[in-house]
């Protein structure tokens, strides 16, 4: 499961995220403007109150609603330009393919 452009099952995106992490996360999709398609949106991973480290099953899973299949678009570092948000401040950091 790659962010291409191509359709994926729900249940296939799931299981590989289920399988990876070991915990149940929670998928959001967005409807692709003036299409009939859904898109994967944002992915949940919930974790434990006491610590806030340990990574459990989240317990609003079946809150969000998705399609069975869902586009996982391809995403460019180039496509945030335009933004304001210092970098430095972000704790994820997306690298181009070709560094």
């Amino acid at each position: 499961i790659v962010p291409d452009g191509s359709n994926y099952s729900l249940a296939s995106i799931q299981q590989a995220l289920d399988n990876g992490i070991g915990q149940k996360v929670a998928i959001q999709c967005s409807k692709i403007y003036n299409t009939s398609l859904y898109q994967l949106f944002r992915i949940f991973f919930c974790v434990d109150q006491s610590d806030a480290s340990t990574i459990v099953s989240c317990p609003f899973v079946s809150k969000y609603k998705c399609p069975d299949e869902v586009v996982f678009s391809h995403f460019d570092v180039g496509m945030l330009k335009g933004f304001t948000a210092l970098p430095e401040l972000n704790p994820i950091k997306l690298y181009p393919e070709n560094e």
